[in-house]
């Protein structure tokens, strides 16, 4: 019996963890990356099939374009080493935005079931554990504005 209860244990944890794996693999539908200060913002919204980028403020402007499937399926990839349940919680390395030294951010994570925040950071030093990803998202809007 003892053995039994054991056993049980052990395959729920397996089961909720490989579940919360599949959150990170298979149910990501989009990203969106703003920044935003007194005066403007600007907005990065990415799925399998198109990029928005949009600002407003002084020099507003939008743009919408295909996504590359090689940019996305890096962003799948990256996003995998994300913990969507602890991205809330992730700590900025620095606090200029309450300075008005560098524009507030969020990055935010689109699943098929819910969405997943982060908390606010300076722009262009995000958390590390999601560094790599804000990069990449960064990346792909600079050759999307470009063309």
């Amino acid at each position: 019996m003892k053995i039994a209860a054991i056993l049980f244990v052990i395959i729920t944890s397996i089961s909720m963890t490989c579940d919360s794996l599949k959150t990170n693999q298979e149910s990501v539908t989009g990203f969106q990356y703003e920044t935003y200060t007194r005066g403007s913002q600007y907005k990065i919204i990415i799925t399998s099939n198109r990029t928005l980028i949009r600002q407003t403020g002084l020099n507003s402007f939008q743009q919408e374009l295909n996504t590359p499937e090689s940019k996305w399926n890096e962003l799948m990839q990256l996003v995998k080493k994300v913990s969507l349940d602890e991205l809330s919680a992730y700590k900025p390395q620095s606090s200029s935005r309450s300075l008005d030294a560098a524009p507030h951010a969020t990055l935010e994570v689109l699943t098929a079931d819910k969405n997943y925040k982060s908390s606010t950071f300076d722009h262009g030093n995000p958390p590390t554990e999601i560094e790599s990803l804000v990069k990449a998202i960064l990346t792909l809007a600079e050759t999307v504005e470009k063309q």
